[in-house]
């Protein structure tokens, strides 16, 4: 008998076989649901981002989409500026930011996984770790839900220079670009800017 996981695989490859993605990830929802699949099921770009957010699928299966992450991330300051990744949500063109790190690999603490992931993805090394608190995250992104266990840490960069560039750049290991810059803080005091995880704002009182 197909499990859930299953269903989402294979509709997936028939979906990209067949060139009709939208088709195939619309058929995936009622799958899920388990409700009687209509051929004629309505091929609207909001019925794809609609169905697309309910599933929670993006390059992982239902069930993966729905364990709780546990990441660390790392705050680095420079007076009353800190330094976070810019983030756009794709779907809702929200623009937040959120600092640098990543998630836990297993039996890795979490201050190893801080310095490891920087090293990663901004080439650098950092110094100083602090544990500030930690935190707990339940939100929508790009229309998937996610939540996460954070392990907060404020560190300082080996390479003193780096608190002179307005932006550090750096990369994912799937190659996009991450982008770092300096956030004066009153910003989201005022709420003229989105931070995330909640809560970072008070652990920076």
């Amino acid at each position: 008998m197909l499990q859930k996981a299953d269903l989402i695989e294979l509709l997936i490859c028939y979906a990209s076989a067949e060139n009709g993605g939208l088709i195939g990830l619309e058929i995936l929802t009622i799958v899920v649901e388990n409700q009687t699949i209509n051929p004629n099921w309505p091929k609207r770009p909001y019925a794809f981002h609609l169905y697309f957010g309910e599933v929670m699928i993006m390059e992982k299966t239902l069930a993966q989409a729905q364990q709780i992450k546990p990441v660390a991330l790392c705050v680095f300051r420079k007076k009353d500026d800190i330094l976070l990744e810019e983030r756009v949500d794709k779907l809702t063109s929200e623009v937040f930011y959120r600092p640098l790190g990543g998630g836990l690999a297993f039996g890795e603490y979490s201050w190893e996984t801080v310095r490891r992931e920087i090293k990663k993805e901004m080439g650098e090394d950092i110094k100083n770790l602090t544990f500030i608190g930690p935190a707990e995250s339940v939100f929508q992104r790009e229309g998937n839900q996610g939540h996460e266990i954070i392990f907060m840490f404020e560190g300082e960069f080996v390479r003193s220079e780096l608190y002179d560039k307005a932006e550090i750049i750096g990369h994912k290991s799937n190659g996009d670009t991450i982008k770092a810059v300096w956030k004066p803080i009153s910003e989201f005091k005022k709420k003229k800017a989105r931070l995330y995880p909640e809560g970072l704002l008070e652990m920076l009182q």
